[in-house]
């Protein structure tokens, strides 16, 4: 993800966005694993939701750029409303996050339109 490199170029963790997730439902003085632990499943489970969201929701004639879109609303809804409140969220760099919602929606539809063209085909060729 592009938040994890550019942590990681900056000489920062890279698992400070997952620390970041767990501060969603631990304070910020928990212990850092702990914090990762959360955070990590937290990210994991939201990634999952979104995608099954993002199946129902994305246009079918253009998967890729409304993914992205998407990817962009994410971006504000899970950094900006719910993450501004929490420490360890706010001080994350919000380009960089941005970057990583972009990625996640733009794949999601590449997906969905692979998928779809491939279930199309399969339909076709059925009939």
């Amino acid at each position: 993800m592009p938040s994890s490199l550019h942590a990681w170029r900056a000489g920062r963790s890279w698992r400070a966005t997952d620390e970041a997730a767990g501060n969603l439902v631990l304070a910020a003085g928990a212990p850092p694993d702990r914090l990762r632990a959360v955070g990590t499943l937290l990210r994991v489970a939201a990634a999952a939701n979104w995608g099954v969201v993002l199946s129902r929701w994305v246009d079918r004639r253009h998967p890729v750029a409304h993914g992205a879109v998407i990817g962009l609303a994410l971006f504000g809804f899970e950094y900006q409303l719910l993450g501004r409140r929490r420490p360890l969220v706010r001080v994350l760099p919000a380009l960089p996050q941005l970057a990583d919602q972009l990625v996640f929606g733009t794949v999601t539809g590449a997906v969905l339109a692979r998928r779809r063209a491939g279930r199309a085909v399969r339909e076709t060729a059925d009939v």
